[in-house]
C-alpha cells in the first residue's frame, strides 16, 4: 500500500532537495505565483504526512541551484562510529537569487545530535560567466565537481 505525500505548503518550483536525516528536505525555489525567490527550508514528517518549516534558511535565495549530498566525515574515517561527526552533508551552489546568477555555495551540516543544523559559506564556484542552472556532483569522499549551465 502506498501513501500519497501531502502537498508542499506553497507553490514553488526550481527548488533543491535531498533526503537528510531520514526525511526529505526542500530549500529555496521560485514562487509559482509571485516570482519571489526563497531561501527557507521545509522538512517532510513521514509520521504525520506533513511538511513543516524547520526554521532553517540558506544565506542566499536560490532557484535553479545545484545540490549534492556529500559523504559524511564519519564515512570517510571508519574509526568513528555512529552519530554525526560534524562534517557537512549537503553542498548547495549557484542558482538565481531574483537579481543575478550567483557563483557562491553553502554547506549544510547537521547538529551534533542529528537534528536541524545550519548552513555555512562554501567555496566560491569560480566561474567566469554566469550560467543557466548548476550541477554539483560528489564523486567520492574527496572529489567533487561543478558544472555551470
Amino acid at each position: 500500500m502506498h501513501t500519497i505525500m501531502s502537498d508542499f505548503p506553497r507553490g514553488v518550483h526550481e527548488a533543491i532537495g535531498a533526503f537528510v536525516s531520514g526525511a526529505p528536505l526542500v530549500c529555496g525555489g521560485l514562487s509559482t505565483v509571485s516570482r519571489i525567490h526563497y531561501n527557507d527550508c521545509h522538512a517532510f514528517d513521514m509520521a504525520t504526512n506533513s511538511w513543516r518549516s524547520i526554521g532553517l534558511s540558506m544565506f542566499d535565495q536560490r532557484a535553479r541551484a545545484g545540490a549534492t549530498l556529500l559523504v559524511p566525515t564519519h564515512e570517510r574515517k571508519k574509526k568513528k562510529k555512529g552519530g554525526n561527526s560534524g562534517g557537512p552533508v549537503w553542498w548547495v551552489g549557484g542558482g538565481y537569487n531574483g537579481k543575478a546568477w550567483t557563483r557562491t555555495s553553502e554547506l549544510y551540516t547537521l547538529a551534533k545530535d542529528g537534528g536541524v543544523g545550519g548552513f555555512s559559506s562554501g567555496p566560491d564556484l569560480g566561474f567566469t560567466h554566469q550560467g543557466y542552472g548548476m550541477c554539483l556532483v560528489a564523486l567520492n569522499a574527496t572529489h567533487h565537481f561543478a558544472l555551470n549551465g
